[in-house]
């Protein structure tokens, strides 16, 4: 459910003989993830790389909030600040349990301190 969703529960509340029993009304309040940002039923997050992987692919693991493990690959070249979509990878909705939101991948690629003088020559001859 989405931050400040609530649940009632109709005439679930204190009666009294002289009163009806009230609503019993919860308030949801989400606490905020290390990992992920939710945007409606959307997912965020962010995966740091290196720049080999950046320019030649990989395939990593991502552990969902559930636990499971959402594999991510590419095979393409990704820029710093490239956004990948992994759909149906969200969060489930609350009006259907079988439509889900889509994970959206921030990545960030790692840039070497430094390069020693026979990788800079090696660059140098693939590029």
């Amino acid at each position: 459910m989405k931050d400040h969703s609530k649940i009632v529960y109709y005439a679930e509340g204190d009666a009294t003989p002289a009163k009806r029993a009230g609503d019993l009304i919860f308030v949801i309040n989400t606490a905020p993830h290390d990992r992920f940002i939710r945007d409606k039923m959307n997912l965020k997050t962010s995966m740091v790389i290196t720049l080999k992987e950046a320019l030649v692919g990989f395939t990593k693991e991502i552990v969902h909030l559930d636990g499971h493990k959402v594999t991510i690959k590419s095979d393409s070249v990704i820029k710093p600040g490239d956004v990948h979509m992994v759909e149906g990878k969200g969060m489930p909705s609350i009006e259907d349990s079988s439509k889900y939101g889509d994970l959206f991948i921030h990545f960030d690629v790692a840039f070497p301190a430094s390069l020693t003088q026979k990788q800079k020559d090696e660059l140098k001859n693939i590029l």
